[in-house]
């Protein structure tokens, strides 16, 4: 999966670097407007770790088949041409399933303050990210149940960022970002490399 994400990271890298200016750039060269305020949706896919796991018993079993996918969520105000502050829900789903098609969930989130740096202007080009907040944590499985792991399983967690803005539409980019989430509780600690393909507008 590290692979995979660093293969990415590099072949999007190459393609901000190689590619052609956008077909709007001309027309709008100058006439960068920036909006009172910005909405971000994102989907991709997750390399998760647990430190001292509980969850040992479905990562290490082969038998099961895993999942692990990322929702990404946040609405910004801008506090510049290249500075957003806003909040987010950054959540990561880890899903094991049988041959009998019997699952077990383990959602874990980050809701908190997030801030994007972008090195040319909002919604274009290179960018950082920042997000710190409130962590939580629960499980799911096949049988319909739903309950948190342990009252106590609450905690702090951050994740760091980078990736590039592709600005295909005066109103809205895509945004590839590449990060590393750390998610702290009371007797869990959980790690992740991610990558996410989001919605900018």
């Amino acid at each position: 999966m590290k692979k995979i994400l660093l293969l990415m990271f590099t072949l999007l890298f190459s393609f901000s670097l190689f590619a052609e200016k956008p077909y709007y750039e001309d027309e709008y060269e100058g006439d960068s407007e920036i909006e009172s305020w910005y909405l971000q949706l994102g989907l991709g896919f997750s390399s998760i770790n647990y430190d001292n796991s509980n969850y040992d018993d479905y990562s290490n079993n082969d038998n099961l088949d895993r999942k692990m996918i990322n929702i990404d969520l946040g609405v910004y105000v801008p506090l510049d041409d290249k500075l957003l502050i806003g909040g987010v829900i950054f959540g990561e789903m880890d899903r094991y399933s049988n041959s009998n098609d019997d699952w077990v969930q383990l959602n874990s989130y980050i809701l908190g303050i997030s801030a994007i740096y972008f090195t040319k202007v909002i919604n274009d080009g290179f960018f950082v990210r920042g997000d710190f907040g409130y962590t939580d944590m629960n499980a799911s499985n096949s049988d319909g149940d739903s309950a948190e792991i342990d009252e106590s399983e609450k905690g702090t967690g951050f994740r760091l960022a980078a990736g590039y803005a592709l600005k295909t539409n005066p109103d809205w980019s895509l945004l590839f970002t590449l990060g590393y989430a750390n998610k702290g509780f009371t007797s869990e600690k959980i790690q992740s490399l991610n990558f996410t393909v989001s919605f900018l507008f």
